[in-house]
Parts: structure tokens; C-alpha cells; sequence
């Protein structure tokens, strides 16, 4: 298996983020995100203090991967899910940083799904998300707050994933 990698700067530091295109992980689930689809287009969400980016979110306690997807897809979305596909994980390997002390995992994974959308209901901005837009799927890339190579291998699979 090929793996994607980078070293990608977050608030706690340095983390290596690696891309999983596999439906089992090792590691402990920290948070879903979903590449959405409809209409031929992409979703993505502003989100406050982020920019724009895919909706996800981390995983509330008894909480199950899809039903973390769900609430995610509301909250930040006002969106409902036709269909969801575990394509993968990132991995987020924090020993990079020698120095890291977070509420998170040495090494922690985010999973990734891809959507075809539902019902995308009237939009209200909340605490979380200003506003909801579906782009043309190359834009996605341009307009992320932090595009990188794992990002893109995830969004890759995803769009496979999408009928034609």
C-alpha cells in the first residue's frame, strides 16, 4: 500500500499526517469529516475560525462513526446523507513534536467518508459554520483553509467513490 504523508502545522505543532485508503484502523478515532457530493458538485463549509473547509467534527462520547457524521453534516450543513462510504483514515502521529502536550492521542486518526447528499435544507448559520456553498469539484482544492497532499490523496478515493 502506498502511503501519503506530510508534516503539517497545527496549534499544538508539527504533526505528521498520513493518508489510510482502508476501512480499519489501529489507532484511536479522534473526529469524522465527509467529502459531500450532489448535483455533480462539491460541499464545503466555512467554518468560524478555520476558513473554508469539508464538514466534520470530533466524535462525541458513545457516539458511532456515522452518527458523528450525521450531527456534523447538520450542524455545520444543514445537510442530510443519502449515502455514506468509509473510504479511509487520516492519521495523526503527533511524535514529530517533541514538545506536544494536547488533549489527543500520540497517534490518533480522523476518519474520512464520501457522501452523496440528501436533502440540503434552508441554511442558517450557527456557532460552528457561517455558510455552505457545493463548488465545482475542482475547486475544492483552491479554496480549502489548509489543501495538502493527504488531503487531496483522501479527496482522490473519494471522488472514485462518487457514481459517474
Amino acid at each position: 500500500m502506498t502511503m501519503t504523508s506530510v508534516i503539517a502545522n497545527w496549534p499544538t505543532g508539527p504533526v505528521r499526517l498520513s493518508w489510510l485508503a482502508c476501512v480499519a484502523c489501529e489507532f484511536p478515532v479522534t473526529s469524522v469529516h465527509g467529502f459531500c457530493f450532489a448535483e455533480g458538485k462539491v460541499l464545503v463549509c466555512r467554518i468560524r475560525g478555520r476558513g473554508w473547509s469539508i464538514p466534520g467534527g470530533h466524535v462525541e462520547e458513545g457516539e458511532t462513526l456515522y452518527g458523528c457524521l450525521t450531527r456534523e453534516l447538520r450542524e455545520e450543513a444543514d445537510a442530510g446523507i443519502r449515502r455514506a462510504n468509509l473510504i479511509g483514515f487520516i492519521v495523526a502521529d503527533h511524535s514529530v513534536n517533541e514538545t506536544y502536550v494536547g488533549r489527543y492521542p500520540i497517534k490518533s486518526a480522523l476518519v474520512v467518508f464520501s457522501v452523496i447528499l440528501g436533502k440540503l435544507t434552508a441554511y442558517a448559520p450557527s456557532d460552528a459554520a457561517l455558510w455552505r456553498q457545493l463548488v465545482e469539484l475542482d475547486a475544492l482544492p483552491k479554496l480549502h483553509h489548509q489543501w495538502d497532499p493527504v488531503l487531496d490523496a483522501a479527496y482522490r478515493e473519494a471522488r472514485r467513490q462518487i457514481p459517474a
